[in-house]
């Protein structure tokens, strides 16, 4: 906003709280859908966390949180990227199976090889991203002594993110497997799409690791 005149500057404050108000809405209905689908499939519990910059810390001892100079607009966006954890569950199968979903409102960032986070005309233009979830479930059989999933390191990876990934699946020798599985955030305009969403999702995992929600 820099160099802009005094109704120039009023006209972009203006956008300001459209854009505002807008991410309630949306963030709103993020949230219907999430426990939607945390709902249909049958976990235990919902935990989150923000991505793409560091969540505002509290101080010690109190309810402030740390507000210092040099730290990103971006901290206070907590929709740009944020994981939904929602546990790990025992099948009828004697295996584990944990789930995560990534919203990425915007791939904008990731759809991009050099882009910059710091200079947002680096990223590929909205027009041209797409909003989109990404499922990241993980099947490990009860003998496997160890995990295989990398949040952090998938969910930060530009090829998992960006608005060209479709799914995948990724198999240890140590008996653990991951489904990595991308839907546009648009095949979820409704309680029927969603459905239709959920049972394609669950199809992929019965074929891939005999891994049945029964949706």
């Amino acid at each position: 906003m820099e160099n802009l005149s005094i109704d120039e500057f009023k006209i972009a404050l203006n956008d300001v709280r459209k854009a505002h108000r807008l991410i309630y809405e949306y963030q709103s209905r993020m949230l219907d859908l999430i426990t939607l689908i945390y709902n249909k499939l049958g976990f235990q519990y919902i935990e989150g966390r923000k991505y793409f910059s560091k969540p505002i810390s509290f101080k010690k001892n109190n309810n402030d949180l740390k507000v210092f100079r040099g730290m990103w607009g971006w901290d206070f966006i907590y929709s740009y990227c944020f994981n939904y954890y929602f546990g790990q569950i025992a099948t009828k199968e004697k295996q584990y199976v944990s789930l995560s979903i990534n919203q990425y409102s915007d791939t904008g960032f990731y759809d991009i090889e050099e882009s910059d986070k710091e200079e947002t005309n680096t990223f590929l233009e909205t027009e041209n991203s797409i909003s989109k979830l990404l499922f990241i479930l993980e099947c490990r059989s009860r003998e496997a002594k160890e995990c295989m999933i990398n949040l952090d390191e998938i969910t930060e990876d530009k090829k998992y993110a960006s608005k060209n990934f479709e799914k995948e699946t990724i198999k240890s020798i140590k008996g653990v497997t991951q489904i990595i599985y991308s839907f546009p955030l648009e095949r979820f305009i409704n309680e029927k799409s969603t459905m239709e969403a959920l049972k394609e999702f669950n199809n992929y995992c019965k074929a891939e690791i005999d891994v049945d929600f029964e949706i």
